[in-house]
């Protein structure tokens, strides 16, 4: 969990327990539909479209490193779901979606307690929220794609994971368990977590070894910032999931302080069977992939990014940001892991025209097709 976001973090317990105190003992569902807030003209036998199964539960994010806009899918029915969408800078609109004809539908309440209605797209793992209609005046995009990592919707996979992967206990002495920078980051000690992997092999130990020497980086970059009021740990977490005969772990670290914070990344993948670690071909063909199948799906997925999240459409930007993740691979620094869905997330280092020229991104790449971005108009980088 990232320190700067623990303001976040209880904004959203306090909506859903507003959620929950007035919902009493019925169901979401039942309460929007007693209250019909979904339209009358639904029709269920002309409908093309169906609603998501409960694997698009949990929290979607457009960008795991930039969580200023969200998706909650809190529950799904057959008739509707509901969710709760972050806009960045009008904090959170509540809502529900419902298949009326052939799209789903969606009808909410922003802050001020205006109406918002648009549709919502559930495609390979992609969910495109479109707002068609809103009573506000701010300056927000239409279209919004929650694509590239999902939260809270992984803990089942997460807590097969913990009977090889788990909180390292390792011992630390800190003058305090918490303080605030002179710019109001707030630092606890406790949210420095890093894995354990319970292998009996040489890979694991040495994934440990290395793991233990980012804890005892970060508790110095704590103890730092009891002194100076300026350096924090803005995040040392880390996920792992299980596939089957795979074990995968993502640990994100990153040190803030007065410039911008650029997270580094460590991956591992280990073999059940054996505790060995796996190469990057043994993890793309877990996932699915071929050679052929991979080179086609990661250079659509770059495209994607760029034009998606980051704004970006200049054919010299794609060129170098595809180059970067061939090097990678070239010379084995590629990190990668397989999610919970056990889809193939790869680090890639995409090349930007704007503050250092480069940002590091972990994207996920699907096996199948989806809906293409319009690649070919110029979006000048915000």
């Amino acid at each position: 969990m990232e320190m700067k976001n623990r303001k976040w973090i209880l904004t959203w317990v306090v909506v859903f327990a507003l959620l929950a105190a007035g919902f009493g003992g019925c169901s979401y569902i039942d309460k929007f539909l007693d209250n019909e807030l979904f339209s009358d003209d639904y029709v269920e036998e002309t409908s093309s479209v169906s609603m998501p199964d409960d694997s698009y539960l949990g929290v979607w994010y457009r960008n795991e490193n930039d969580l200023t806009k969200e998706l909650t899918i809190i529950e799904i029915g057959e008739d509707g779901l509901v969710f709760n969408l972050g806009i960045e800078r009008l904090a959170s609109i509540d809502g529900t979606a419902r298949v009326e004809g052939d799209v789903i539908k969606l009808t909410g309440v922003d802050p001020a307690e205006g109406e918002v209605y648009g549709t919502m797209v559930f495609d390979n793992r992609t969910i495109t929220v479109s707002i068609d209609k809103a009573d506000w005046t701010y300056d927000l995009k239409q279209k919004i794609r929650f694509t590239y990592h999902k939260g809270s919707g992984d803990e089942t996979a997460a807590s097969d994971a913990n009977i090889y992967v788990y909180d390292a206990d390792y011992e630390y002495t800190v003058p305090v368990d918490s303080y605030t920078t002179k710019y109001g980051e707030e630092c606890f000690v406790t949210d420095i977590r890093v894995p354990y992997i319970d292998f009996d092999s040489a890979d694991a130990q040495m994934a440990n070894a290395e793991i233990k020497q980012i804890f005892n980086e970060a508790i110095r970059f704590f103890k730092e910032g009891t002194n100076d009021k300026l350096t924090y740990v803005d995040t040392c977490n880390y996920s792992s999931y299980l596939n089957e005969d795979t074990v995968s772990v993502n640990l994100v670290f990153g040190i803030g302080g007065t410039g911008v914070v650029q997270p580094e990344y460590y991956t591992w993948n280990f073999d059940v069977s054996t505790g060995r670690l796996l190469r990057y071909d043994d993890v793309y063909m877990r996932a699915g992939f071929d050679g052929d199948l991979l080179k086609e799906r990661v250079e659509l997925e770059i495209k994607h990014y760029l034009v998606d999240v980051l704004q970006v459409n200049k054919t010299k930007n794609t060129e170098a940001t595809i180059k970067n993740y061939k090097t990678s691979v070239e010379e084995n620094t590629i990190k990668y892991f397989l999610d919970g869905d056990k889809n193939l997330n790869i680090l890639v280092t995409f090349i930007i025209p704007a503050g250092s020229g480069n940002i590091s991104r972990i994207i996920t790449v699907l096996t199948e097709d989806r809906e293409p971005s319009d690649l070919d108009d110029e979006i000048p980088y915000e």
